[in-house]
């Protein structure tokens, strides 16, 4: 469960029954627009004459580095000035601060603080990361109920980020009666608006027939969408139903391109099914030392498969196993690989 921020939505909640004109919404609406030269024209002066939204902005503008230089200093000290002055923008944006690290230690514990302050004062982001703080017991003992219930307060404010959470929370039972009907409805609530999470929850949902009719057309869309966002459990899911022909042609090479795309991002289930596929020769030729290095990858990655990496090991010599063991270690996912060839590139064109 990946948590997720867009600073406009936040944005949005600051100007939350807002005037219709003046400086502060003038220059709320040349943000927006990407007008950020005329934004801070006519937010500093409200900022420095200690208006709270505008210090909040501001911050914003200085956390994003939208025009200004990123400077994280700059915006914690405005955060925290409108903070003391009860915005709730300005507190959720604290605990986001502390919750990552941004110029200050990372502490979850401080997070939830800022978080509970913004949440008890209504706002919905602050309700939708306390909640999330409460799910994943990060800065505070884990609790379900917790979780649900400001989450849920939340979603009534119709605050996007619940969605996915909530989808589980059904799904799971976890502080709530187990439901799949609703699970789905939250899962689809959070794929129409494009999560990637959400639509390979949904595309689940469909294929396993969870809350819904089996059905594997819909199945295949919502993983779709979410495989072309790289969401590596869709493209596992995807791999499965090209290989046993769930509601599309047994494919073998489409099962392994699937399979593929995943364990190249790192993902341990992916580097499993890739190591079936070619311990068995299914859609690849049969090579026991790659079968050895994506089977020692995903146990290294925490699924339970050193067996497999054994069995396959007794069939091979001492140097195909040394040869996998290297390819294991040297092996590098594709975001870092593709970063690394982007910084030779930048480094030879310098030169």
């Amino acid at each position: 469960m990946r948590k997720r921020i867009i600073a406009v939505t936040v944005i949005g909640v600051l100007w939350a029954g807002a005037a219709s004109s003046g400086p502060l919404e003038d220059g709320y609406a040349a943000y927006q627009r990407g007008d950020y030269e005329t934004a801070l024209k006519l937010l500093t002066p409200l900022a420095k004459r200690g208006d709270p939204i505008g210090q909040s902005y501001l911050a914003i503008a200085y956390l994003q580095g939208n025009g200004v230089t990123q400077d994280y200093a700059a915006a914690l000290k405005l955060f925290r000035r409108a903070a003391a002055k009860n915005e709730t923008s300005s507190q959720f944006y604290l605990g986001l601060m502390h919750e990552n690290g941004w110029g200050v230690a990372r502490d979850a514990a401080e997070a939830v603080k800022w978080y509970r302050l913004a949440a008890e004062r209504g706002n919905a982001l602050g309700q939708s990361h306390l909640g999330a703080m409460y799910l994943q017991g990060s800065g505070v003992t884990q609790d379900f109920s917790e979780a649900f219930k400001w989450l849920r307060f939340a979603a009534v404010k119709n605050e996007p980020s619940t969605h996915l959470y909530l989808g589980f929370m059904y799904q799971n039972g976890w502080g709530t009666a187990q439901d799949h009907t609703e699970a789905v409805k939250w899962y689809r609530l959070a794929a129409e608006r494009g999560d990637a999470v959400g639509q390979s929850q949904l595309g689940m949902m469909y294929l396993q027939g969870y809350g819904v009719e089996p059905d594997y057309a819909e199945a295949l869309k919502w993983l779709r969408f979410a495989a072309a966002q790289d969401e590596v459990s869709s493209q596992n899911w995807l791999g499965l139903m090209y290989q046993n022909g769930w509601g599309v042609p047994q494919v073998i090479d489409e099962a392994v391109k699937w399979y593929r795309r995943a364990a190249e991002q790192g993902d341990a289930l992916g580097q499993s099914n890739l190591g079936v596929m070619y311990q068995n020769g299914w859609g690849v030729a049969r090579d026991y030392v790659q079968a050895y290095m994506w089977f020692a990858l995903a146990t290294a990655g925490g699924r339970d498969v050193a067996s497999s990496r054994d069995y396959v090991a007794s069939m091979m010599t001492p140097d195909e196993i040394a040869r996998a063991q290297q390819l294991a270690l040297a092996w590098k996912p594709k975001a870092e690989r593709d970063e690394l060839a982007m910084d030779s590139r930048t480094t030879f064109k310098s030169q």
